[in-house]
């Protein structure tokens, strides 16, 4: 899938909401400083009315899980199962600073297998001076929470990133814009 496509429909466009899908047995709140965590998807408005969603698919290509970008308002489908619920996150420090900023730029990273899939991995969003990485990793450990001990590269859950500073602690960006 060409993500870059994707993303560039969306340069120039202003965030105005964002909200969490996540399965409804999480009670556990999403926000940890300087990360937000999600199981699920992450749905972007912008102003104009158009969506960006990360989404998790649980058979994508091949049949393994995934990370899929898609365009439109999911949240109807997301809904139709019942053990999804959505979260406003766009209330929160962290995403309220990035609100009403236009999405000037964006960076994608894959997963490559040993079998030579690739599969998407993180993406940073660029919104005027500041970033968002959205990145794939492994279930988090609750009773460790709200320090993330760990950043593995897995499709299993996604950290939110705001703190640069837990980026480069596991190395897992900003990363460049434009590149795929």
């Amino acid at each position: 899938m060409n993500y870059t496509k994707i993303l560039s429909l969306f340069t120039g466009k202003t965030l105005h909401q964002v909200f969490y899908a996540e399965s409804n047995y999480t009670d556990r709140d999403f926000d940890f400083g300087g990360f937000h965590l999600c199981d699920q998807a992450v749905l972007l408005r912008f102003s104009d009315g158009s969506w960006l969603n990360w989404i998790w698919i649980e058979e994508g290509k091949n049949g393994s899980p995934e990370y899929v970008l898609q365009a439109g308002d999911m949240r109807e489908l997301l809904l139709e199962d019942e053990y999804t619920v959505l979260h406003d996150a766009h209330h929160s420090p962290a995403w309220k600073e990035l609100m009403d900023h236009a999405f000037s730029d964006f960076g994608i990273r894959y997963l490559e297998k040993e079998d030579g899939n690739s599969f998407l991995l993180d993406i940073t969003l660029y919104l005027g001076e500041k970033s968002v990485t959205i990145a794939s990793i492994a279930e988090p450990q609750p009773d460790v929470l709200p320090e993330l001990r760990q950043m593995n590269e897995e499709i299993g859950w996604t950290a939110i990133v705001f703190d640069l500073e837990i980026l480069k602690k596991f190395q897992r960006g900003p990363f460049s814009k434009r590149k795929e």
